[in-house]
């Protein structure tokens, strides 16, 4: 709807004391009830959801609470401006800000909810593998997070009048440059596909490389971190751990341990029995401290 400037002004000189008032109440009573909603209802709807079979809906409440807190203060705005004799919000431009708003926050909750501590999220994964120190949890998560980051600001473009079609189709042409421009970034985000579905290695083992040996810390898109046993910490690029032989020395089962031992032909058979025992002790110590 088309703003009048003079119509505005004239709603203004209309306005009453007790308009001012009345739509200040309805702005505090929203504020008030999004405090009982938190502390009360929402506890009491989470609680009847927890006694339902799946988790699902529990899991995308508390996904949504944050998100619902702002919505009802948003609300509250939004009621208490349609109160006073502003039209303001039939203003074109007002009712695309308020749209944003509602898409944002509805936005956010999904991003809570594919963050990796989602606990649908970390279900769904434990159905395909069995790790909890599963590298596939947060790398999932990233890749959801940024999909739900690249649908909201679609949408929010989309309502605001852009052509989407013209915008998809620029990001196509633009994503071909930018892959050929940027291979090596487009070879490590593979190559981390490639580590995180073959598996050769686990967060928290130990591996060692051509290029690098030491503890897995951490597995992002474009590199591995690797702490060393010198206590520094080495990013490794994805592509180059994924063309080069990587030995798993915490998938060894057993481990061989020669030793070499000098003794003169003068050494009596007593002796040479208890060299043999206190060996025989050590490596039983040494077997359990494996073990453990």
């Amino acid at each position: 709807m088309e703003f009048h400037w003079n119509a505005f002004v004239n709603s203004l000189n209309r306005i009453e004391w007790y308009d001012i008032g009345i739509a200040l109440f309805i702005f505090l009573v929203f504020l008030l009830f999004r405090k009982l909603f938190t502390k009360y209802i929402f506890r009491l709807i989470l609680a009847l959801l927890k006694k339902t079979p799946t988790a699902v809906f529990s899991n995308l409440l508390l996904s949504f609470e944050q998100p619902l807190r702002v919505f009802w203060a948003v609300l509250g705005t939004y009621l208490a401006l349609v109160y006073l004799p502003f039209n303001i919000t039939t203003i074109e431009f007002v009712a695309h800000v308020y749209r944003s708003i509602i898409i944002i926050l509805v936005g956010w909750g999904l991003f809570n909810y594919t963050s990796s501590h989602s606990l649908s999220l970390i279900k769904a994964i434990s159905k395909i593998e069995d790790d909890e120190d599963s590298m596939l949890i947060p790398f999932i998560s990233k890749v959801l997070q940024a999909g739900v980051l690249a649908l909201i600001i679609i949408v929010v473009i989309s309502e605001w009048g852009f052509d989407i079609s013209g915008f998809i189709a620029g990001l196509g042409l633009g994503g071909l440059a930018f892959a050929l421009a940027a291979q090596d970034t487009v070879g490590n985000f593979f190559g981390g596909v490639v580590i995180i579905t073959e598996k050769p290695f686990k967060k928290g083992e130990w591996i060692q490389t051509p290029t690098v040996e030491g503890i897995v810390e951490d597995i992002t898109f474009r590199s591995t971190r690797i702490r060393t046993f010198a206590d520094s910490v080495i990013t490794v690029p994805n592509s180059t751990l994924a063309n080069e032989p990587i030995t798993n020395w915490s998938q060894m089962g057993k481990r061989r341990i020669t030793f070499n031992l000098g003794v003169t032909y003068s050494t009596s058979r007593e002796k040479l029995e208890r060299c043999v025992k206190k060996l025989s002790n050590f490596y039983t110590i040494m077997k359990r401290l494996i073990r453990n």
